[in-house]
């Protein structure tokens, strides 16, 4: 069995134990680790242990020293997109996995205790397939690297250079909140946050503003939809948002047979206006939003060539909605 030590340290690799407070977001992207991982060990022990064991234990040993040699590769192409402490957890849980395979093998049963790390393994394959596969792990690839990355950071001080506005700020700092709980402070990407300004004839300026997209349009970043759904209320509640707005993140949260679509929220400090966000993209269909059937039908063609993005809008604290609809043109080469 496993030593209690190296229990403890996979219980607090996982956030399994009952006292974990972290957030949804981090403890769906440590999900998404593992999914990365595909549950597999140190690849060049359990390459060079399979010829060792048992003949009737090899092929189960080989199939998880290839798991270990694609799960390692992934953490080496796209580690650098991660936080340094989830970087370092993928990294534990690799190790722990070899340990498991040993462990299996020194055990009274060694064939049901490697069917249980296969049952394991194949759970996590199929989650990394439900958020995109070696298509999403494509897409990371061609990201730059953290150290090209670093200076673009949508970081606090960006935005309060860009707009003014303080991220502390209780109201108007709120989306941007969450899009740090959800990728880690100063870790968010320039792809993340958008600034805008309103010009008027008059000479009044509106430059209090800015968007963030919790779920970016892109398969290369994805935390799951349970974690975007809980930040998005949490922005929702900050903007005093009204009930078509809830309305439409429960019909996010409830359309688990679907692609989770890019969710994001717009801000205006100056003229109190709020936005939520909804693009659908990589030829996938918007969930079942009410009052959707009032916009045009392109939103629902599974086979359009462009994406749409709808929004409901409103003024701070007030009940009355406007919904839109803006045509996004689809680049080539885009997800």
């Amino acid at each position: 069995s496993m030593p209690p030590s190296a229990a403890i340290r996979l219980q607090e690799a996982l956030g399994s134990s009952r006292g974990d407070r972290q957030p949804a977001a981090r403890q769906t992207m440590r999900f998404v680790l593992v999914v990365l991982a595909l549950a597999a060990g140190a690849a060049a022990d359990l390459a060079a242990l399979a010829p060792l064991v048992p003949e009737e234990h090899a092929p189960a040993v080989e199939r998880s020293a290839a798991r270990a040699a694609k799960a390692s590769q992934l953490l080496a192409d796209h580690g650098h997109l991660l936080p340094p402490d989830l970087r370092e957890k993928a990294h534990d849980l690799l190790n722990e996995h070899d340990f498991r395979v040993h462990a299996a093998l020194d055990s009274a049963r060694p064939g049901l205790a490697l069917a249980a790390i296969q049952k394991k393994e194949s759970g996590y394959l199929r989650a990394f397939q439900k958020l995109g596969g070696e298509r999403a792990a494509a897409k990371a690839k061609k990201l730059p690297k953290d150290d090209e990355r670093t200076k673009f950071r949508a970081t606090r001080d960006v935005l309060l250079e860009a707009t003014g506005i303080d991220a502390e700020e209780p109201v108007w700092g709120a989306p941007f909140r969450a899009l740090e709980a959800l990728f880690g402070e100063a870790h968010a990407p320039m792809e993340a946050l958008g600034v805008s300004a309103k010009f008027f004839e008059d000479g009044r300026s509106l430059t209090k503003r800015y968007h963030v997209a919790l779920q970016p349009p892109c398969d290369c970043w994805t935390f799951g939809r349970e974690a975007v759904v809980e930040q998005a209320k949490s922005v929702a509640e900050s903007l005093r948002a009204p009930p078509l707005v809830e309305a439409w993140l429960d019909s996010i949260a409830a359309d688990d047979t679907g692609k989770l679509p890019s969710v994001g929220f717009g801000v205006s400090a100056e003229d109190g206006a709020c936005k939520l966000y909804v693009l659908n993209y990589g030829g996938n269909e918007l969930p079942p939003l009410p009052l959707l059937d009032s916009l045009p039908q392109t939103a629902r063609k599974p086979d359009r060539a462009s994406s749409v993005l709808v929004s409901v809008e409103w003024k701070f604290g007030d009940a009355k909605t406007q919904l839109r609809q803006y045509a996004v043109e689809a680049a080539e080469g885009d997800v």
